[in-house]
C-alpha cells in the first residue's frame, strides 16, 4: 500500500541519525523488518517504524519531549486510518487553518479516522508518546457486511464519497487484549513469506473486531442500563400514580423480566435513588396534591392506595415530619 501519511518529524529533529550511530535506543513495541529511523535533539528523542503492506501501511511512533511540541503532517490520499495511543498524556490533530475539526486522543485511547488529502497538525504533550497505527483500504469491508461496524459507517461513506472534511469515530478504551493484537501482529511480519499479506489482513480484521467490541463494551451496555433505567423509572411513577401504594417494586422488575436489585443498581446510577425511594417520592406528590383538593383526609389515603388512614398519616409523618392535619394547616397559613 503507498505511503500516504507523512508526519514531518523532521520539521523539529533535523535529519533522521545515521543507522550506524552507537547507542540507539530500542524502539519499546518492535515492528519486525520495518524501516526503522531515530531522531534526537537536545534531550528529546524519536524513534519511526513503517511497514507497508499491500492492504495497510503500519506505523509505530515513539516520541519524548520535554515541552509540547506541533508536528506538521501532510496525507497524499484520503484513507482510513486507526490510531492508538498506547502511552503518553493525549495529543491533538487538526487540520490546517480549520481548528474547528480539531480531534483529540486521550491516554491509552484509540480512534478510527477518515483523513482526506490535506496539510494537518499533531500536537504531542510534553513526556513521552508512544503512537501505533495503520492505514487500510475501507474495500475489506464489502457492501451491508459493514453494518455491523455502525460506529464505522460515517468513515466508509465519508471516504466512499471522497469527502472533504476530516471525519473521526468515538474513541474506545486500548486495555490488555488489543495491546496484545498490536504485538502480535508486529512480530509475525515478515519480508517474503508469500501469505504475510494474509496474515496482515487477519490481524487488521481482528483488531477492527476488538475495537467494536470495545465501543460495544464501553457505550452500547451503559446505554442499554441508561434505556432500562429510563423506563423503570417512567413505568413505576405511571404505576404509582394510578395504583398508589399497592404497586410493588417486585412487581416492576417481573414485568421487565430483571432481578429487582440490578434495576435497583442502574436506577441510583442514573436517577440518584433506589427504585422504593422514587416510590416514596412519587407517592408524597401525589398525597400533597390530593389533600389539597380530597374533601377529607381519609379519602386522600384510600386514593393512595391505603386501607386506613392511620397507615397513610404514618407514612406522610415519615416523610414530612407532619401529620396530614398538620401539613394541611401548615400550608393554609403560608397562602
Amino acid at each position: 500500500m503507498k505511503k500516504s501519511l507523512h508526519i514531518n518529524l523532521r520539521a523539529y529533529f533535523g535529519r533522521a541519525l545515521n543507522p550506524s550511530t552507537v547507542g540507539l535506543r530500542k524502539p519499546e513495541v518492535l515492528i519486525r523488518h520495518s524501516k526503522q529511523k531515530h531522531y534526537k535533539k537536545d534531550s528529546d528523542w524519536a524513534i519511526t517504524q513503517e511497514f507497508d503492506g499491500r492492504y495497510g501501511y503500519l506505523y509505530c511512533h515513539e516520541i519524548s519531549l520535554e515541552q509540547e511540541k506541533t508536528i506538521p503532517i501532510k496525507i497524499k490520499k484520503n484513507d482510513l486510518h486507526v490510531l492508538y495511543l498506547i502511552q503518553g498524556q493525549g495529543i491533538e490533530l487538526y487540520a490546517k487553518n480549520k481548528k474547528d475539526t480539531k480531534i483529540v486522543l486521550s491516554a491509552k485511547r484509540a480512534r478510527y479516522f477518515y483523513l482526506p488529502t490535506g496539510r494537518y497538525y499533531l500536537v504531542l504533550s510534553k513526556g513521552r508518546s508512544l503512537l501505533f497505527g495503520f492505514y487500510f483500504d475501507g474495500k475489506i469491508f464489502r457492501r451491508n457486511y459493514e453494518l455491523q461496524f455502525d460506529f464505522l459507517l460515517p468513515l466508509l461513506h465519508a471516504q466512499r464519497q471522497q469527502l472533504s472534511a476530516p471525519v473521526a469515530s468515538i474513541d474506545f478504551k486500548v486495555a490488555e487484549r488489543t495491546h496484545a493484537y498490536i504485538e502480535q501482529l508486529c512480530d509475525e511480519l515478515t519480508d517474503v513469506d508469500l501469505s504475510n499479506e494474509s496474515t496482515i489482513l487477519t490481524h487488521y480484521i481482528a483488531l477492527i473486531k476488538l475495537s467494536k467490541e470495545k465501543v460495544f463494551d464501553e457505550y452500547k451496555i451503559e446505554s442499554a442500563d441508561k434505556n432500562l433505567a429510563t423506563k423503570a423509572h417512567k413505568l413505576l411513577v405511571q404505576k404509582v400514580q394510578h395504583l398508589g401504594q399497592e404497586y410493588r417494586v417486585h412487581e416492576l422488575a417481573q414485568l421487565l423480566d430483571r432481578n429487582v436489585d440490578y434495576l435497583n443498581k442502574i436506577h441510583k446510577i442514573y436517577y440518584g435513588c433506589s427504585l422504593s425511594e422514587l416510590k416514596d417520592t412519587t407517592l408524597l406528590a401525589m398525597a400533597k396534591k390530593l389533600l389539597a383538593t380530597s374533601p377529607s383526609i381519609s379519602s386522600c389515603a384510600y386514593a393512595c392506595g391505603y386501607s386506613s388512614v392511620s397507615a397513610f398519616t404514618r407514612f406522610f409523618q415519615k416523610q414530612t415530619g407532619k401529620t396530614p392535619s398538620e401539613f394541611l394547616n401548615y400550608t393554609k397559613k403560608m397562602r
